[in-house]
């Protein structure tokens, strides 16, 4: 994990005006639920800023996914105190997210606090990418 373009991730990308400070503790782990789950990296910035990466998949699958880590993103910086929930789906060039953005919205139900992001793999940190491998979990910091 290379903690400088994670930084520049989510202050860049995501647009989060975090402070210096919560960047010295960041922790990445690789989330698979179980057979039909979406898998998903999972990003905490300094205890407040909690991120998802999720693959987007085509068609019904993206909405459906969208909406079951959208809900869990939520439940989880509710239960764990964070302050902020940020999906982001991985989508190939010219994929517009319309039915990601559907299902998160009504997943989210209007939370000021919880934001999607559709962005192509070309800007993303690799470690952030979920891969097709067993999980893994490190920490930095």
């Amino acid at each position: 994990m290379n903690r400088e373009s994670i930084r520049r991730f989510v202050r860049e990308d995501l647009g989060c005006g975090c402070p210096e400070e919560v960047f010295d503790h960041v922790a990445l782990a690789s989330c698979d639920a179980g057979p039909g789950e979406p898998r998903y990296t999972r990003l905490l910035i300094g205890n407040r800023l909690l991120v998802y990466v999720m693959r987007a998949t085509h068609g019904d699958d993206l909405a459906r996914d969208t909406g079951v880590l959208a809900a869990r993103g939520v439940t989880e910086r509710d239960e764990a105190g964070y302050n902020r929930f940020r999906l982001v789906a991985v989508t190939e060039p010219g994929c517009a997210g319309g039915s990601a953005a559907a299902a998160f919205q009504q997943a989210v139900a209007g939370d000021d606090r919880a934001h999607l992001h559709c962005l192509e793999a070309a800007s993303i940190p690799s470690s952030l990418i979920p891969a097709g491998s067993a999980a893994r979990t490190a920490t930095a910091g």
